[in-house]
Parts: structure tokens; C-alpha cells; sequence
């Protein structure tokens, strides 16, 4: 049986090393998963003289089988209304995965991105993170990208 928060979550990971360079510093990570046969890299990097955290994530089939899966990496940031979501160019819409409230129609319902409309008719722009008391919450999923990277930008900074 699979762990609540995914297994990835569920044990330390093992550091493989923080080499520091003229570029900033990355603590590099990995972790053998038990039930499923994945192996997970993660490399956090912290560039000098710049205000952002670069996260990377490479998973590793360790069988010939062809394995169907989801990853997302739950990340802990500060994040707060100041912060607007980035998604690649050419992301049009997502999936609604688990979620608080059913505004943005059931699990695995397709919604346009970032403008949507919630089930009160309400325009919402999705790429606006909201705040601790708005009562919301969803997991939202991209389609398959060609450029495999997503942004939290402050834009009080």
C-alpha cells in the first residue's frame, strides 16, 4: 500500500553531495523507491547573486517495463497573493486533480489556463496564487510539455 503523501515523501532522501561553484551551490539527492521501480534525483540550487530556487527532477525506470505514473514535487515555499504562477509558452489548459471545493468542476476535468471560470460564473485567473483564508485549493495538472519547467515569480519583489 502505497504511503498518504506518495512514497517519494514517505523516507529521507540520500544526499549525494552540495558542491558549491562560481555559480551558486546545488545539494544533490536521490531515492530508491520500494513499491514502485523508480529511482529519483532531485538537485535544489541556489544561484549566487540571484533571489530564485532552481529545482530539477529526474526519475529513472529501473525496469523494461513501461511503468505509467504521476510526479509532483510538494514543495515547501512562502508562498504567498504576491506570487503569480509561470507555465511554459503554449500551455492552454489543465486537468483538475484533488481539490478543496468543486469551482473548478470534478477530478480530471480539462479547464482553460490561466483565465477559467468557476462554477459561479466567476472569471478566476489561475496563475494568481490566493490567500490562506480564500478557501481554496486544487491540484492542477499540465498535459505533456515540451519544456519541462514552471515558475513561482513574487511580483512584489
Amino acid at each position: 500500500m502505497e504511503p498518504a503523501n506518495g512514497e517519494v515523501a514517505s523516507e529521507p532522501w540520500r544526499l549525494l553531495g552540495a558542491p558549491k561553484t562560481k555559480g551558486g551551490i546545488t545539494a544533490k539527492m536521490r531515492r530508491k523507491l520500494e513499491i514502485y521501480p523508480l529511482t529519483v534525483q532531485k538537485d535544489v540550487t541556489i544561484p549566487r547573486n540571484e533571489s530564485s530556487l532552481v529545482l530539477n527532477y529526474r526519475l529513472t525506470n529501473t525496469t523494461d517495463e513501461e511503468l505509467e505514473y504521476h510526479y509532483s514535487g510538494h514543495n515547501t515555499l512562502q508562498i504567498n497573493p504576491n506570487y503569480r504562477i509561470i507555465l511554459p509558452h503554449g500551455v492552454t489548459k489543465l486537468k483538475r486533480g484533488m481539490a478543496i471545493t468543486d469551482r473548478l468542476g470534478n477530478l480530471g476535468h480539462e479547464i482553460p489556463w490561466p483565465i477559467t471560470t468557476d462554477s459561479d460564473g466567476k472569471s478566476v485567473d489561475l496563475s494568481k496564487v490566493g490567500g490562506p483564508t480564500d478557501g481554496t485549493g486544487e491540484n492542477l495538472y499540465t498535459p505533456r510539455l515540451r519544456e519541462s519547467w514552471a515558475a513561482a515569480l513574487n511580483e512584489s519583489r
